[in-house]
């Protein structure tokens, strides 16, 4: 049998003029240009990003549902950063496997898991660091010295303060930024914390302290600046 509402009546003079007629009887208007409407593009808002390049080498950004390094404005150098809250155990990882420097690695792992039929990790503390109520002190070493202006931090949950200071030797510590006002967010809801650091001196020690008013869930640092000792070495992967 016949389909006359199917694609091969498209071509079809005599079915496109039935259909007209048919509708027409029941009081339909036709010939209406409805398919000739364009969808307004939406104003796309270009990223501003800090000065220098992100030194702990794991600027990224999203483009087209898909994870893409930030080669251009990364630059890589070595270091280590190390939790302490209050009495606990330190934790040191280095800026290139540490959970919190490192999104481009945890984005592959979770891709790889999932071409390979496996479920990735619904625990958190596998793609980032859970801080507790109270204070936590996260220090951050690198091998050459770097000028530090910005520290951006995506976390989930309520800092009630956020200090800054840096160190040319580890012993002697100047105050260079900090958060003004708190930061809270809804349960499901990351937020990206951006605080400008007045540092004008090339540093190796830097560190961060961060009173918690709950449970913080900490899943990314980046360490912007420069470093003149690495200028025009930008990092090639």
């Amino acid at each position: 049998s016949y389909l006359p509402v199917s694609e091969v009546s498209l071509n079809s003079t005599v079915w496109v003029d039935f259909w007209k007629e048919f509708h027409k009887e029941l009081g339909c208007s036709v010939d209406n240009q409805i398919w000739r409407f364009k969808f307004p593009v939406p104003p796309l808002k270009q990223e501003t990003l800090p000065f220098g390049y992100c030194l702990t080498n794991n600027y990224g950004f999203w483009y087209k549902y898909a994870y893409r390094d930030g080669v251009r404005n990364n630059m890589e150098i070595a270091g280590t950063y190390t939790l302490k809250t209050g009495s606990e155990a330190l934790v040191t990882e280095t800026f290139e496997k540490g959970s919190l420097t490192n999104r481009l690695r945890q984005v592959s792992e979770m891709r790889s898991l999932r071409s390979s039929g496996k479920k990735e990790s619904r625990d958190f503390s596998a793609w980032g660091k859970v801080l507790k109520e109270g204070s936590t002190e996260i220090s951050f070493a690198t091998a050459i010295p770097v000028l530090l202006q910005t520290i951006k931090f995506f976390l989930n949950g309520e800092i009630k303060s956020l200090e800054c200071y840096s160190s040319p030797d580890g012993d002697r510590w100047e105050k260079v930024g900090e958060m003004t006002g708190k930061t809270k967010t809804d349960e499901r809801e990351v937020v990206e914390l951006s605080v400008p650091l007045t540092s004008k001196v090339l540093v190796k020690n830097f560190k961060v302290l961060i009173s918690c008013a709950g449970q913080v869930k900490l899943s990314e640092i980046e360490l912007w600046g420069d470093c003149p000792e690495l200028a025009g070495k930008i990092n090639k992967k």
